[in-house]
């Protein structure tokens, strides 16, 4: 419990103990000196003087607020003095007398007040003085004559006279202005006695107040006062007061209540009356004070009475004036407002808000603004004495302009991370009439001004900087290298350090932002301009759409810059937010005015500046910004006072304002040529062109054009570059990258220049031949390269062919180009008919094909038979027809593009070339139609060459993509999607199907004999170019030209009954299908894999995503089609497909026709299959289905096949498992090999020669291991037989033998038993042998370590567990804190040998080493064995659920976090802060923190250590990383009230099973629901467009079990059952 301070009657027993107050009682902080009259921070000094009667000695003591400095080995005499200077040697050079000095110090001395604070050794503060520049620490004077009015001002010696404030009477409390003054000697008396020093003070006038604070017309009001002075008993004290007006004051005298408290009564007066009093008191000296300290036509203290009361609602400011200094503002109100005064009126403040009412007398009161004066409603500013600020601030705006957009528009400014000036809505009244009308909805808007105190509340940690307001002149131009033009009126107003005439921080900045230009951006600027705040800045006010006149719309002035000595860039701050949301229109004003700056409109010219602007905006406008999260603000925030049609107003304009901005940013790659184009090319007569565009604002660094740097120019990104031609079509390449270099976007634009070949080629190329780039080549018809010869085609080359030509090879065809220099393979220009391709028939050599562009061919643009190809980055134009056909082909295919097709698919062949291989990698698919395959193969068997896929995109088709007809095949890392038959009723698709080949030219017949004996066996024989085979049982050949498989058995069975045996029978197959699928991302297709015809399927680690009819379907229902023969699937992720497993029917699998072995999957079992480790689980994707990675509490993390993840976010290649422990005693390790696809491996140690092949279900064993550090190295081969290169090998993770390691730890403990549990602790012995425990010792506090100490008989066996209950009575003298402290394990010497500190714990879990590196977590209680963790969800899953910043009387603030994940999260590194930007670590959890799933924690201002501000504030929750989860800001809060965003948790809701059984074409459905439940049953024959159709409403009978029975009618049908209201 706090101890309550002590009141001011208390001060004469102070008197009385002072003789037994300790020697350090005497030391008194003297002098101080903080504002010399040069204004030089070298000459401040702080004089501590001994006014006790022993020597004090300061070793240890120090300085720890205001300035920072420690005291070594000086001490204090009595009745003598110690100067700490700033600059010693400078205070030496003043005061050459002075001997006693120390110094220097860190920081320096505020020149409007400051809390210095000196300390003892130990931390006990000694004396503390916040001393001011205003209230009692000055006099109220007539300020300077402005526009023919004269306010009132503060005036002291010690503020800027050059005189120190000395203390003047030690034996009183030195906290009190009163006990100040102004030295009589500029520069002070350092090292002397004070000049003002006294031993006889007249009586300090203390604590002033009048009660009631709001009185009514019946209501007597008490004056009271507490007066300090050495002889409290003989002062006396008179309260003087008068109604506003009054000629005279009545006087009364004050009485004593007790020691030091007086009071006395003024009679009620009449409604509306207001009261002038001051107070006089005298001591037995005749000493005489008058409060306030005043001249004497001064208004004194004031009070209003008033029986009106407002209604409840936002705070209330009520401002007290006479009624002449009341005239004299409205006089100086109805001045033209460039004429005005800023005089001004002395007055008394006092705010209602949260059931509290604070009092502030002596407040200067005066109009604010510049052309705003103009209007009905004037704006005020308040300045409270500094010595008496209120909410720590010394002076508030209160704005008539728009207030609730003001109030809107900070909020929304530090809820995107920016610093802002505080704003709310309050309700003001001034002598009790309202200020506000309608147009402001009856409320001011309560503004932070730009000062100091606003800055040290935005920057806590570096507030000592240069605060600078821009006034109407101020547009950021450097002026120059001295300070004289920035420090003019309506330039560069220093609203900080004014007293230093120094703005070389300003000048460096403007310098360094005038010398930036489009192309150059110095490199002195992003270290004084803080590039992220001024562009995330201009981003929150283009989608304010603000239409003030200022900086940020283009023009100059309503804006602040702040640089810190911690941080020295420059960050820019709001000014003047009343134009913003829509009260002056800006719904679609043009984004980024603030270039119309020339300062900011070359920096924003520069990409690195131009690219963050647009990233914030982009950002905020999805977060911030986003019509939801915008729409909670708006509410949050004014929901109390402004009218619905307004917030939705506001609404709606936010909403449309955002849509505008987003529509201004260029968020792709084009393209301007200004040429004509012809069929399709742009054609040019220059040989050099220029071309321009946009590119993605956001992310776009750099454009190249042709490999070379284009111009490229914020704030939209506009590039320009000039362009060379070749003769010919020339394809440029045009790029935009990333910051990191990498491409973003590309463009080709297809430029034909020059003349049209006339001069054609044709015939036969007989020896080897080059052409070359100089000009276009014209192919006018069949043209052959013959055996022997090369046809090399240069970079950058156009061939034209004429209608119909094509070019045969039968050597060798290089066309090798590159990036920026493409070949060109084309009809003729302006020919639309097309070309004949090329056709590889039996050529000799592998032909290469790089960077090559084909245009308008026919089809197939390529043609192989019995030759090998190689393809790399092709690309098809204006081509909608068949691409490619092989036979027996080597055909490899990478980082190629193919077009969209109708009617054509883009592969096809059969049979793959011995020695060769089928490999397309890292190549894009475009769309196919007309029931069209992407790709239609056959003829690749183990353990020759197969397909191999890796790596490319499918963008789907209305048939199949890969259709896989007796071709195995590897395909790995593929995106297949869109396959889908929405608009062929009757269809579906499959992204990869399986099947068997027709009996057609190239295909293997498979020819089983029975019946015949042993004189004719079985064979297989190949179809040749003319559908013929040879049967060698026959020895004949046959014709199978269009017959099926079941016409060949005719053809051939009544012969071989003819030539063997009457009962001979011939059973002929084609090929079936092998086929390996891995590490695939499969979504929004009809099916994902069709698997039939006795195919066989392995599918590792893919994800299958959002099918429309079922995921893999082991049918083709209404075709005769065979069963597959099985399918194993492992690690995969199934989910959002309405039947994961169709077309599969049980009894398949029950008569062991066909198998199905299902592990370690995400996936719903609904048949019976072998297999285990499989879970039904959301697996929580990123953003499915574009971005299928896991979230980092995803159930397939860790979980899938070898300790890999499920799903297809896996890393290709081999992987390893079971290594040893990070540190382990043992010199044998067994690893285990998988990998998804991996069949065999080779594997090194420590990099040393590669093994021997083994298979990945052979483990690798290792023994015999000598000390030191071990990793492996795995190299794996596929199911194609492709091994992964050296560089792509596997590596383990690294551990290291110890023989000799033994050791004792802390290994699992539990701080929050369930129920009536005991805490628990479990030791570890890390050793061969037994340990002798005898003499260590445990402890919770490491002061004191000897807390527990165990038994001599204590002995922990060998990789032996220890476990003690906490407790008096469980063996342990002590229990461990839920909340978090620490356990410290000692040896029998003292010695710490382990020791573990944690936070909040979850009830019920322990936390323990888990995992081979032995890593402290939470885990479930396994005392006794091996620690088990438990898994963890993520922190963005803490939310902030609810806060109370105003609690009732005796109680604390408190936060409330909630966690809305399905996992326990580890809280370490969260931060809670009630200043995100100024202070943002706050509050830290602690390591091994931790919430339980759904569970919320409260936390008070005591654990968080800072408390929530009751009138407005900001609360946030952020990670470790720095990136925010919650922001909110908040407005005045209700007293005792609590905000409550996020409900407790609702009751878990009753969980039900479903059964179901066929029989006799019927479907029963059956489940046991909860009583009184009611139940509809839903079906659908359409999962993706068709609504559910209702098929019956159950309730639940008294006997619990609900049935549901339907006849099935042969057509696919869905079913779910509901729990409805």
């Amino acid at each position: 419990m706090r101890r309550p301070a002590p009141s001011l009657p208390c001060v004469g027993v102070w008197l009385l103990l002072v003789a037994v107050l300790p020697a350090t009682a005497g030391v008194r902080i003297n002098e101080i000196h903080y504002r010399p009259k040069n204004e030089s921070t070298a000459e401040e000094f702080i004089e501590l003087w001994n006014h006790g009667k022993k020597t004090v000695s300061l070793a240890g003591w120090r300085l720890d607020r205001g300035v920072d400095f420690s005291f070594t080995n000086q001490a204090l005499q009595p009745d003598t003095g110690l100067v700490i200077a700033a600059n010693p040697t400078r205070l030496a050079e003043q005061h050459p007398n002075l001997k006693n000095i120390a110094g220097p110090w860190d920081g320096r001395l505020g020149n409007n007040g400051e809390l210095i604070r000196l300390v003892d050794a130990s931390g006990k503060t000694v004396g503390k003085i916040r001393y001011a520049t205003e209230g009692d620490w000055s006099r109220r004077v007539r300020g300077p004559l402005q526009e023919g009015h004269r306010g009132w001002v503060w005036q002291s010696g010690h503020e800027a006279g050059g005189r120190s404030l000395e203390l003047r009477q030690p034996e009183l409390p030195s906290g009190h202005g009163q006990n100040w003054a102004a030295s009589q000697t500029d520069g002070g008396t350092p090292g002397r006695k004070n000049s003002l020093h006294t031993d006889n003070l007249p009586p300090m006038i203390l604590e002033v107040a009048h009660s009631p604070s709001l009185p009514t017309s019946t209501d007597g009001v008490a004056v009271s006062v507490s007066i300090v002075d050495e002889k409290t008993k003989d002062v006396t004290a008179q309260l003087h007061f008068r109604n506003d007006g009054a000629e005279k004051f009545e006087t009364v005298p004050m009485k004593r209540k007790n020691q030091g408290l007086f009071k006395a009564a003024i009679p009620p007066r009449t409604d509306g009356t207001v009261v002038e009093f001051f107070i006089t008191a005298v001591d037995s000296g005749k000493n005489k004070r008058t409060w306030p300290n005043a001249g004497p036509d001064c208004p004194r203290a004031l009070y209003q009475v008033t029986d009106d009361r407002p209604d409840p609602g936002r705070p209330v400011h009520r401002i007290i004036l006479t009624a002449k200094e009341r005239a004299e503002l409205a006089a100086i109100g109805a001045r033209q407002w460039y004429r005005t005064s800023d005089a001004q009126m002395n007055g008394t403040f006092i705010n209602r808000e949260g059931g509290k009412i604070s009092v502030r007398y002596n407040v200067g009161v005066r109009l604010r603004g510049t052309t705003s004066r103009a209007v009905a409603h004037k704006s005020r500013r308040v300045n409270f004495p500094n010595d008496q600020p209120w909410q720590n601030r010394t002076a508030i705006n209160l704005n008539a302009i728009s207030p609730h957009v003001q109030e809107l528009g900070s909020a929304l400014f530090r809820m995107a991370g920016l610093p802002a000036p505080r704003a709310r809505a309050v309700r003001v009244l001034e002598n009790n009439q309202p200020l506000g009308g309608p147009s402001q909805f009856h409320h001011y808007a309560e503004l932070d001004p730009l000062n100091s105190e606003y800055i040290d509340w935005q920057f806590p940690g570096d507030a000592n900087g240069n605060l600078y307001k821009g006034g109407g002149h101020a547009d950021l131009k450097f002026l120059g290298d001295t300070a004289t033009p920035y420090a003019e009126l309506h330039f560069y107003a220093k609203q900080t350090n004014r007293w230093l005439n120094d703005y070389t921080d300003l000048i460096d900045f403007l310098r360094a932002l005038g010398q930036t230009d489009g192309s150059t951006l110095p490199e002195a600027l992003p270290q004084q301009m803080n590039l992220d705040n001024w562009t995330r800045h201009l981003a929150v006010h283009d989608l304010l759409g603000n239409e003030e006149t200022s900086l940020v719309t283009g023009d100059r002035g309503d804006y602040a810059l702040y640089a810190g000595i911690t941080d020295p860039r420059f960050v820019l701050i709001p000014y003047d937010l009343d134009g913003v949301l829509g009260v002056a229109g800006g719904e679609k004003s043009p984004v980024l005015r603030a270039t119309a700056t020339t300062a900011l409109g070359q920096a924003l010219q520069h990409p690195e500046v131009a690219t963050r602007y647009w990233r914030h905006l982009e950002e905020l406008a999805h977060t911030v910004f986003k019509p939801e999260h915008f729409s909670r603000t708006v509410d949050r925030l004014t929901g109390d006072y402004l009218p619905a049609a307004e917030r939705d107003r506001i609404k709606a304009f936010a909403a449309r304002r955002r849509a505008f901005v987003l529509s201004q940013a260029p968020d792709s790659l084009t393209v301007d040529t200004r040429l004509a184009k012809r069929n399709g090319w742009h054609v040019s007569d220059s040989p050099e062109v220029e071309l321009t565009g946009t590119a993605n604002a956001t992310n776009t660094m750099a454009v190249r054009v042709d490999g070379q740097a284009a111009t490229l120019a914020g704030p939209i990104a506009k590039w320009q570059a000039k362009v060379s031609l070749r003769p010919g079509l020339n394809q440029i390449l045009i790029q935009s990258l990333d910051d990191r270099g990498e491409e973003l976007e590309r463009q080709l634009v297809p430029i034909w220049h020059g003349a049209i070949p006339t001069k054609p080629v044709s015939g036969s190329l007989e020896r080897n031949t080059v052409w070359t780039a100089e000009k276009p080549i014209l192919i006018s018809g069949p043209m052959q390269i013959t055996e022997d010869a090369t046809l090399t085609i240069e970079p950058g080359a156009t061939v034209c062919f004429a209608p119909g030509a094509h070019l045969q090879v039968a050597g060798r065809l290089i066309a090798n180009g590159e990036p920026e220099k493409r070949i060109q393979l084309t009809g003729l220009p302006g020919e639309t008919r097309p070309w004949g391709g090329i056709r590889l028939n039996d050529a000799t050599e592998t032909s290469r094909l790089a960077h090559v562009d084909f245009h308008r061919t026919g089809s197939y643009a390529l043609e192989l038979t019995n030759s090998a190809m190689a393809l790399d980055h092709v690309r098809w134009h204006q081509t909608q027809t068949n691409l490619i056909w092989f036979r027996d082909a080597s055909l490899t295919v990478r980082d190629s593009i193919f077009p969209a097709l109708e009617h054509s698919e883009h592969v096809r062949g059969i049979g793959i070339r011995e020695g060769g291989e089928l490999v397309f990698e890292r190549c894009q698919f475009g769309r196919t139609t007309g029931g069209n395959d992407v790709m239609d193969i056959s003829g690749g068997k183990r353990p020759g060459p197969i397909l191999e896929l890796y790596d490319n995109v499918f963008l789907g088709g209305n048939d199949d993509g890969p259709d896989l007809d007796g071709m195995d095949a590897h395909i790995e890392g593929n995106t297949f999607s869109g396959f889908n038959n929405a608009d062929r009723p009757g269809y579906f698709s499959a992204a990869i199907a399986t099947g068997k080949p027709k009996p057609e030219a190239g295909t293997w017949l498979n020819v089983h004999v029975t019946g015949a004996g042993n004189t004719a066996k079985s064979y297989r024989a190949r179809m040749d170019g003319r559908s013929r085979f040879t049967d060698p049982n026959l020895e004949q050949s046959f014709d199978a030209n269009s017959l099926e498989v079941g016409g060949i058995e005719d053809l051939l069975t009544p012969k071989y009954r003819s030539s063997f045996a009457k009962n001979a029978r011939v059973i002929v197959k084609t090929d079936e299908s092998n086929i390996t699928v891995v590490r695939n991302v499969f979504h929004t297709n009809d099916h994902h894999i069709l698997l039939k015809e006795n195919a066989r399927l392995t599918a590792e680690n893919n994800t299958f995503v959002g099918s429309r009819f079922g995921a893999i379907a082991f049918d083709e229902p209404k075709h005769d089609v065979e069963m597959p023969k099985g399918a194993r699937l492992v690690g995969n992720i199934f989910q959002d497909n309405p039947v994961d497993l169709i077309h599969l029917n049980p009894l398949w699998l029950e008569k062991r026709w066909m198998w199905l072995h299902v592990f370690d999957s995400i996936i719903r079992r609904t048949h019976d299959w072998h297999g285990d480790r499989n879970v039904e689980s959301d697996p929580l994707f990123t953003n499915p289905p574009e971005d299928v990675s896991l979230r980092h509490d995803s159930p397939a993390t860790d979980s899938g096949s070898n300790g890999l993840d499920m799903g297809a976010r896996v890393p290709g290649g081999a992987s390893i498992s079971g290594e040893p422990s990070a540190l382990t005693r043992s010199t044998s390790a067994t690893l285990v090999i998988g990998g998804p696809g991996i069949t065999h491996y080779r594997y090194s140690v420590n990099n040393g020669p590669l093994s021997s092949e083994h298979p990945v279900n052979k483990p690798i064993h290792l023994a015999k291991l000598d000390p030191g550090e071990y990793t492996v190295q795995v190299n794996g081969k596929n199911s194609a037989g492709r091994w992964k290169s050296p560089g792509q090998a596997t590596q383990s993770k690294r551990w290291k033998v110890d023989p000799s390691l033994s050791r004792v730890l802390i290994n699992e403990l539990l701080a929050w038993p369930s129920g009536n549990g005991r805490d628990r602790i479990e030791l570890f012995n890390d050793s061969a042998a037994p340990t002798r425990l005898g003499g260590f010792s445990l402890s919770d506090d490491p002061a004191k370590p000897r807390r527990f100490v165990f038994p001599e008989n204590t002995v922990i066996e060998a990789d032996g567990y220890l476990v003690m209950d906490g407790g008096k009575n469980g063996g342990l003298n002590f229990k461990l804190d839920n909340d978090g402290e620490g356990l410290w394990l000692y040896n029998a010497e003292g010695q710490l040998i382990d020791s573990v500190m944690f936070g909040r714990q979850v009830e019920g879990l322990s936390i323990g080493r888990a995992g081979r590196e032995a890593n402290w977590t939470l885990t479930h209680p396994t005392f006794g064995r091996e620690n088990q963790a438990v898994p963890l969800g993520q922190a963005q899953d803490v939310r902030i659920a609810g806060w109370t910043a105003n609690p009732a009387d005796g109680q604390g603030d408190r936060v409330i976090l909630q966690n809305t994940g399905a996992r326990p999260v580890h809280l370490a590194g969260l931060r809670l802060t009630n200043q995100p930007t100024g202070r943002p670590r706050a509050f830290t959890f602690p390591t091994l923190s931790f919430i339980a799933t759904g569970k919320r924690l409260e936390m008070d201002s005591n654990w968080l250590g800072f408390k929530l501000a009751a009138s407005q504030g900001e609360l946030a929750l952020g990670k470790p990383d720095g990136s925010w989860i919650d922001h909110h800001v908040y407005g005045p809060q209700p007293d005792g009230r609590a905000v409550i965003l996020i409900p407790p948790p609702a009751p878990p809701v009753d969980q039900f099973g479903l059964s179901f059984e066929i029989a006799d074409g019927e479907m029963l459905v059956t489940w046991e629901p909860g009583d009184g439940l009611i139940f509809r049953v839903l079906s659908s024959r359409d999962l993706s467009t068709k609504p559910w159709h209702e098929e019956a409403v159950l309730d639940t009978p008294p006997g619990r079990t609900l049935q549901f029975r339907t006849k099935l009618d042969g057509a696919m049908k869905f079913f779910q059952v509901e729990q409805i209201e």
